[in-house]
């Protein structure tokens, strides 16, 4: 996000904040809304070290997908400075390989051939074809979220209520298309599930439930945010745009736009809804394009 959008988007939630304190008899409450978009949601940790930076620290966080992970992590004690710090030195081609969960630089050049071609795995039971749930498990992502939640300064909670700052991350229930809020339980399987993009990572059981990404019937989670009795809701808007012709030549780009075109309606609708809208300006990238972000 550039310095001046920053400043101009900051100073807008500054004023609405000492507009609402002249009317509430307490502090207002601040929810922030953190809406997926895959490697563009990023950028949300930018917005948060200018939060900071004004003294704005929220009451709540509520986020889908990436912004469930950016949000999570945020909420378990990390300043914004470091996830910055993190994100940048994370090889988040690594993070999200979708090979096996081998470190592949200790593998040898035979070993490295054999686990391309192992890339989607087909299993068969009496002689019947059982078709992959995903092209990956996801196991290194969900190892990378557990390693770094269990560094964090709040690392020992199941109650996300009792977090640094009460968060949520939303999900999409596979069994009945409803969203779930994920309050309780292990943080690094809420953000896992919150993430599980279709066909890209396996769904992720929780109790009774089959969670995926979150982005598929929440994307800006407002409604779950709407439970949490804010006075004032900031999202940070991070969802993709439409990709051109050119780039609907992979399964998961035409994937990543099928969702985009059912969500879009959905979102202008919860946009409407929330006090203030921050729109970081990233320019044209993917869903999965976690190349260097060092103009971000």
């Amino acid at each position: 996000m550039t310095r001046l959008l920053s400043t101009i988007v900051t100073s807008a939630i500054i004023l609405l904040l000492t507009t609402t304190v002249l009317f509430a008899q307490d502090s207002p409450r601040l929810v922030l809304i953190l809406t997926g978009g895959g490697a563009r949601g990023i950028a949300q940790v930018g917005v948060l070290k200018e939060l900071e930076r004004r003294g704005l620290i929220p009451d709540a966080v509520v986020g889908t997908s990436i912004g469930a992970i950016v949000g999570g992590l945020y909420a378990s004690g990390y300043t914004a400075a470091e996830l910055d710090s993190m994100f940048r030195d994370i090889n988040w081609d690594d993070v999200t390989s979708l090979g096996d969960d081998t470190d592949r630089e200790q593998l040898f050049f035979a070993q490295k051939a054999e686990d391309d071609r192992s890339l989607l795995t087909l299993r068969f039971r009496n002689f019947r074809f059982l078709p992959p749930k995903s092209i990956s498990a996801g196991g290194k992502f969900a190892s990378f979220l557990q390693d770094i939640l269990w560094r964090s300064p709040w690392n020992s909670t199941t109650d996300f209520d009792s977090l640094f700052i009460p968060f949520r991350a939303v999900g999409t229930n596979l069994v009945d298309g409803s969203w779930v809020a994920l309050d309780t339980g292990n943080l690094a399987t809420a953000l896992r599930a919150s993430a599980s993009f279709p066909l890209r990572y396996a769904p992720v059981r929780i109790g009774d439930k089959i969670i995926i990404d979150g982005g598929l019937v929440a994307n800006i989670p407002y409604e779950a945010a709407a439970q949490l009795d804010g006075d004032v809701y900031v999202v940070v808007n991070t969802v993709s745009d439409y990709l051109t012709t050119d780039d609907l030549d992979t399964p998961l780009n035409i994937a990543d736009q099928a969702v985009t075109a059912a969500m879009k309606q959905r979102d202008t609708m919860w946009l409407s809804k929330a006090d203030v809208v921050i729109t970081p300006e990233l320019g044209y990238r993917s869903t999965f394009d976690f190349s260097d972000r060092s103009e971000e």
